[in-house]
């Protein structure tokens, strides 16, 4: 069964409340994106590790 949406082009709202909530708090956004980049490297380097372990 499809999802019956409308397109993101017809909520022209969406995109303005994002930048607002952006706007008002861009060290929190700023924070998140840190955070999330931190996780990203360090499963990375965990992978890395076992990768080299199991190819022994």
């Amino acid at each position: 069964m499809p999802i019956l949406r409308p397109p993101s082009s017809g909520q022209p709202t969406q995109g303005t409340v994002f930048q607002k909530s952006v706007a008002t708090a861009p060290l929190a956004m700023s924070m998140m994106i840190e955070s999330m980049v931190n996780m990203v490297q360090n499963s990375r380097q965990k992978l890395k590790e076992d990768a080299d372990f199991s190819a022994q």
